[in-house]
């Protein structure tokens, strides 16, 4: 029964903050968990609604220390909407438009007594840290494609992202 109510405060990747789901993401708490280009797409939505919609307030949480990589090399990437994407994130973060929590690793999710918001849990280098007042949990940790029925295939993968190794470089 309590992993059926706090499957209600988890959301799929990409969601349509601006669009289809605004009702769900404005004038709430939303933790947005990972550190790929999904998780930076969705935080820059959230903080486009947090201009126009008072009270909605953005948590980041990452397993790293460091969310260097996603911020990518601004105006000198290969990929100029990709170099935009990484300065726009790194501009929220230092800017404190987003609560920004480094070295998270989540340990469990908790039903305020409300009922209406959660207590996500996790440690830290620093111990035990509790994100409270989530309505939202965005987990963006990571997309791979099960490559199973490929196996007796000899293709040429780039091991970080499972892509040809052609393309890896440009997607990585």
């Amino acid at each position: 029964e309590q992993e059926a109510r706090a499957a209600g405060f988890l959301v799929g990747p990409l969601p349509d903050v601006l669009g289809a789901d605004r009702d769900r993401f404005a004038g709430r708490t939303t933790l947005v968990v990972g550190m790929g280009h999904s998780a930076a797409n969705t935080l820059v939505a959230l903080a486009q609604l947090a201009r126009e919609v008072p009270g909605t307030r953005i948590v980041w949480a990452i397993r790293g220390t460091s969310a260097r990589r996603v911020f990518g090399g601004g105006t000198e990437d290969q990929l100029a909407d990709r170099g935009r994407l990484g300065s726009d994130l790194q501009d929220l973060v230092t800017s404190g438009a987003l609560e920004y929590v480094t070295g998270f690793a989540t340990r469990r999710l908790t039903i305020d007594d409300d009922g209406h918001t959660a207590s996500v849990v996790g440690d830290t280098a620093d111990g035990e840290r509790v994100i409270a007042g989530v309505h939202n949990v965005a987990a963006a940790t990571g997309f791979r494609p099960d490559l199973a029925m490929l196996s007796e295939l000899q293709l040429d993968l780039d091991p970080g992202v499972q892509a040809p190794r052609v393309l890896g470089p440009l997607i990585d």
